[in-house]
Order: structure tokens, then sequence, then C-alpha cells
């Protein structure tokens, strides 16, 4: 896994995380 392979699993997780705690 490359770096920017790894950047966008965090911040396609955290942009996930951030929608769902804004739902609430």
């Amino acid at each position: 896994m490359t770096i920017e392979e790894f950047v966008y699993l965090l911040f396609f997780y955290f942009c996930r995380f951030f929608y769902s705690w804004n739902k609430l």
C-alpha cells in the first residue's frame, strides 16, 4: 500500500465518521 492510498483511506473513513456523527 502506498502513502497516497493510505491517505485516501484515512480521508474516506474520516468523512464517513464525520458524516454519521453529523446526522445524530
